[in-house]
Parts: structure tokens; sequence; C-alpha cells
């Protein structure tokens, strides 16, 4: 890492996108299991600089593969994630959770208002690539809408992240022909877009999973919050 808080080799995209704050996450946690003050200098060096790449619209320059494209929905998630995440680490909503706020309303509204199908790809002006889902984004931002809720209890996001669950599950492998494809989430919906075009990816699997898991969770945790406070 340089002195601004960026990498200078090892790119899967030859420069340093905003997702790397996925990067700065995993870094914290390190820092904080090993008590090694230079890596917890080095995560939050690498985040203060990427938050500086938020626009007033809420998208943050270079959080996609391509500089000049529309990002996956996937990427989005992965630079929410690490900026939602390192603010829990650190307990500091406001240095880099609170810069994500639009962010996940404007994928609130979103999810509610598409009943849970989001576009594949935004640009930096919200205009979409609407004729496919990221079904990996999708899953990955009922994570981070679930993380939000954890934080203010606004059950909405729950609601808008079972949207968002309840799409990905409708697509899911669960009688295929090629029995090692049961339980495959596929990179896009239909499978012929532009995400992991005709591929099933295992990370897809993977979010898919971690997003069921922590929604059931809270909707359970709720669950008896409720019935307790009824009985």
């Amino acid at each position: 890492m340089d002195d601004g808080g960026l990498w200078n080799v090892g790119h899967y995209t030859g420069f340093n996108p905003t997702y790397y704050t996925r990067v700065a996450w995993p870094m914290l946690q390190v820092a904080h299991i090993l008590e090694d003050a230079l890596v917890r200098e080095k995560a939050i060096l690498a985040l203060d600089t990427l938050v500086e790449r938020r626009n007033e619209n809420g998208t943050f320059w270079g959080w996609g593969f391509k500089k000049d494209k529309p990002a996956f929905t996937h990427t989005i998630a992965y630079t929410m994630r690490g900026f939602l995440e390192a603010s829990i680490v650190l307990d500091d909503w406001e240095r880099y959770g609170a810069k994500v706020e639009m962010t996940l309303d404007k994928f609130f509204k979103l999810a509610e208002l598409n009943n849970g199908r989001l576009a594949g790809s935004y640009d930096l002006e919200w205009n979409p690539a609407d004729f496919y889902t990221c079904l990996t984004g999708n899953v990955q931002i009922a994570l981070c809408l679930t993380r939000w809720y954890e934080r203010n209890g606004e059950l909405q996001l729950l609601n808008a992240a079972s949207k968002l669950i309840d799409f990905v599950n409708g697509t899911q492998c669960t009688n295929a022909p090629v029995k090692s494809l049961n339980g495959a989430v596929a990179g896009s919906s239909p499978l012929w877009g532009r995400y992991m075009m005709g591929r099933y990816p295992n990370w897809a699997a993977k979010f898919h999973a971690d997003a069921l898991m922590l929604f059931l969770k809270l909707s359970k945790k709720k669950e008896k919050a409720w019935r307790a406070a009824v009985l």
C-alpha cells in the first residue's frame, strides 16, 4: 500500500477499485485479533481514501470492474459492506457507515418498488442496465440492508431484504437434471445476463446462504420479542 492508502500492484481490474473497502474490513478484524496497530492504521488509511470517492447522489466513483462502465450490484454491495462492517468494528458509525446510508436507502426503495428485482448494474447517475439481475448482488445488498436494520431497527429494511432474497430463491436450481447443479444460484437471471453469463459461481450460493441465515436469525429474534410483548 502506498502513502495514499492505495495498492499499486496485483489488481484484477487494472486500477484501485472502491470495492477494496471489502479488503480493509478483514484487515481491521486481523488488526483487532493480533493487536496490530500498523495493520489497523493501513486499513483506516485505505477507507479514508476510498470514502472520498462518494458522489452527492450516493454513488461512488470506481466501485465497478471498469472506470467508465456501470457497476454490477455485486461490486456495489462489496463497497457498501466494507464501509458498514468497518464502522461496526471501529464502533464509529459516522466515519463510514453514515456515508453509505443514502446508497442503502436508494436500494431499499428500488427493492420495494420492483418487488425484489434489482437491475444487474447501475451507472453513477443510477441509470440501470435492467434486462437482467445480478443474483449475487441481490443477496449481497439484502445482507447490507439487514446489517443496517440491526443498527436502526426499521422493519421496512428487513422487508425489503426479504424481497431481494425471495427473488433469488425463485431462481435457485432445486430439481436440475444434472444433480451437481441442485442448490446452485446463477450469476444472472436470465442466465444469459452480463454478470457471469451462463455460469453458476460458487460465491452466488455462498452469499445466498449468508443472506438467508442472517435474515432468519433476525426474523426469529423479532418474532420472539413480539411474542414476549404480546403474552
